[in-house]
């Protein structure tokens, strides 16, 4: 069996998580093609968003690599919900964005890059690891009850043209 590796990843990643995040972002323009925009690995703009990803203490990026190549990654936001006269203050770890190569999927990287998530989270000392995931994604829903994660919440929408 090929060994997978989780590492952090290095501000010189943000040309890689661009390429890496396509997979996810072309799942979401198939299944909602008038809200997600079609990418390409090389647009500066996107590989902009991943150095400024990079270079911030409370975000958390992991990088799954087989023998070398980088298959997936997950990136992971710590911040502090402040308390208010409606919540109490809560240490929220959120799993932002996780990605898998197509081609490498269904072989155990999302398990790993998830808990090296929850391994950072308990770091941390979070209170709570949260994630959001739209309704037409059954296979990641699916994969998250599996890891125990349970639905807080439902987001809903209609969009104006409907109305």
């Amino acid at each position: 069996m090929t060994e997978i590796t989780i590492r952090p990843a290095h501000n010189r990643d943000a040309e890689l998580l661009a390429k890496l995040v396509i997979t996810v972002q072309q799942l979401h323009i198939e299944n909602q093609p008038e809200r997600f925009k079609p990418l390409k690995a090389d647009n500066p703009a996107l590989i902009a968003v991943y150095e400024g990803h990079l270079a911030d203490d409370n975000k958390h990026i992991y990088i799954a690599e087989i023998e070398g190549v980088a298959v997936g990654f997950i990136l992971c936001v710590d911040y502090v919900i402040p308390e208010n006269p409606f919540v109490y203050s809560k240490r929220d770890f959120h799993i932002d964005q996780i990605s898998v190569d197509v081609d490498y999927q269904g072989q155990g990287i999302g398990k790993l890059l998830m808990q090296q998530a929850i391994r950072k989270a308990q770091e941390c000392e979070a209170d709570l690891i949260t994630l959001g995931v739209v309704s037409f994604n059954q296979r990641a829903i699916e994969f998250y009850k599996s890891l125990g994660f349970s639905i807080q919440s439902h987001r809903m929408w209609i969009q104006m043209e409907d109305i």
